[in-house]
């Protein structure tokens, strides 16, 4: 797990290497940079030296592939599709790298609605019911986030008319008991 202080810091450098990429892309860097390199013809190099790709893992290879589909497709079903490939394929620490990276390539307001537009993943407003009130308002709560209900609850009650209100906090400590 990344530790806070590390997300923080801002430090691209101490992100990476928390991530454990920096120690595993030296030892690629130095195998694929040898001076031989350069004087030998295309054939004789693909003999000698492994693509970046062959030297990656397997679930990484797949997550780094369907970003790339993710990038020409671009459409709203794709990148809704890519956060399942990377929580299936990605730790949770590369996760956390890969969102501090993005949102650190924003501008700090587009960062910001970015991160707000992410996190807040509530069931939005009630709609119109179909059925019946009731059975509208359970649907809703069974999808609603904490803070959600919270809201909700205490804006319904205080918009109550007061013998309305009495007998709901009444029937309320009813059930409470």
């Amino acid at each position: 797990m990344i530790q806070k202080s590390t997300i923080a810091s801002g430090n691209p450098a101490a992100m990476t290497e928390a991530a454990g990429a920096k120690s595993h892309c030296q030892g690629v860097c130095r195998d694929n940079t040898s001076s031989r390199a350069g004087n030998a013809s295309p054939r004789e190099r693909r003999g000698r030296k492994k693509s970046f790709s062959s030297l990656m893992q397997r679930r990484h290879l797949k997550a780094v592939r369907t970003f790339g589909y993710t990038l020409t497709l671009g459409d709203a079903d794709s990148w809704a599709g890519l956060s399942i490939v990377l929580r299936a394929r990605l730790e949770p620490r590369e996760r956390a790298a890969l969102a501090f990276a993005a949102l650190a390539a924003l501008d700090r307001e587009d960062a910001i609605f970015t991160a707000e537009a992410a996190l807040c993943t509530g069931a939005g407003q009630p709609i119109p019911p179909l059925l019946g009130f009731m059975d509208e308002a359970a649907f809703w709560a069974d999808m609603a986030e904490p803070d959600e209900l919270d809201a909700y609850a205490l804006a319904c009650v205080q918009a109550m008319a007061p013998s309305r209100r009495a007998a709901f906090l009444e029937y309320m400590k009813g059930r409470a008991a």
